[in-house]
């Protein structure tokens, strides 16, 4: 937005972006704070953080030498620090959320989600219930396959993000303090999208923009392109949607049938949704209302300062 009409002004690089802003060429950006499209934008400036439906999450290879066993996973539930995610690594621009629905959606299911929070506690117990354990005295987690096998977990992710690979920095020193080994692998994105379609990983990092009704599809389908996780159980598509196409006043009881039979299994680990920002010179634009659908919402009752 610039001069005494509103004008959308092009641009090729990030260098002209900054440079186009601090200028006053450009009045107002959208930023991604946690990807590494982030310019760094000064705090002097008003910022307006939004709610999006970008969810940031853990899956597994179904396939893979541990990620196959479904007490494994189901451990994993409960070993992800994801307030340490929201407020030390996000620094705030996000929301913590242990089941892949945003809290602010009224069928969010709270005290649901309040009894998978981060536990080290429970996550020891699941394993040793799952048969994971120290069997031969060496301080670390061995599982049974005739013989007791070591373990090492591959975790990739894409390291176009210092915030997930700081979640996968700090799982992998949880892990180790509970006696299992996990591989962080901090993979660039081609090389990242190698490792997921050749099935070269036990967990990945994931970061997907759902539908506004959270419609978990294309993650759990088995037809899908984005079921890295290689599962087969078409009881996901029934579940989701029943959830879909269920009445109002049963969404969220449905919802959380969902939620159990996704746990239940350990397909999925919800870490939460990040915000994103609109950023305007400070003083110069008033009525801002911006959301994910459109961060320009309701452009017309703007109040332009052009003094």
């Amino acid at each position: 937005i610039a001069g005494s009409l509103p004008t959308v002004t092009p641009v090729t690089t990030a260098d002209e972006i900054l440079s186009n802003f601090e200028d006053g060429v450009i009045d107002a950006v959208t930023n991604d704070p946690s990807s590494y499209t982030n310019l760094g934008y000064s705090s002097s400036n008003e910022i307006r953080n939004f709610n999006t439906t970008n969810l940031h999450y853990i899956m597994f290879n179904e396939e893979g030498l541990i990620g196959r066993y479904s007490g494994f996973r189901q451990a994993m539930l409960y070993a992800f620090d994801r307030q340490y995610w929201e407020e030390t690594l996000m620094h705030g621009n996000a929301v913590a959320a242990a089941v892949p629905m945003h809290p602010a959606c009224a069928d969010y299911p709270a005290e649901y989600a309040a009894a998978l929070a981060y536990n080290l506690d429970t996550c020891r117990v699941v394993l040793e219930n799952a048969g994971i354990r120290d069997y031969d005295d060496d301080g670390m987690l061995e599982y049974m396959s005739g013989t007791a096998q070591d373990i090492d977990v591959n975790f990739i992710v894409c390291s176009d993000s210092s915030a997930k690979s700081g979640v996968a920095r700090r799982f992998a020193a949880d892990m180790e303090s509970i006696g299992l080994k996990v591989t962080v692998r901090e993979l660039t994105w081609d090389e990242y999208l190698t490792a997921l379609e050749e099935g070269d990983f036990d967990m990945y990092y994931g970061e997907v923009k759902l539908r506004n009704n959270f419609d978990l599809t294309e993650l759990l389908d088995p037809d899908s392109d984005l079921n890295y996780s290689r599962s087969m159980d078409t009881g996901y598509v029934a579940m989701i949607n029943n959830y879909l196409s269920c009445a109002a006043a049963q969404r969220s009881a449905v919802y959380q049938q969902l939620c159990d039979y996704i746990n239940t299994n350990g397909a999925l680990i919800s870490i939460g949704f990040e915000d994103q920002q609109l950023i305007v010179h400070r003083g110069v634009i008033r009525g801002l209302a911006p959301n994910a659908g459109n961060p320009l919402y309701d452009f017309q009752h703007w109040e332009i300062m052009l003094d």
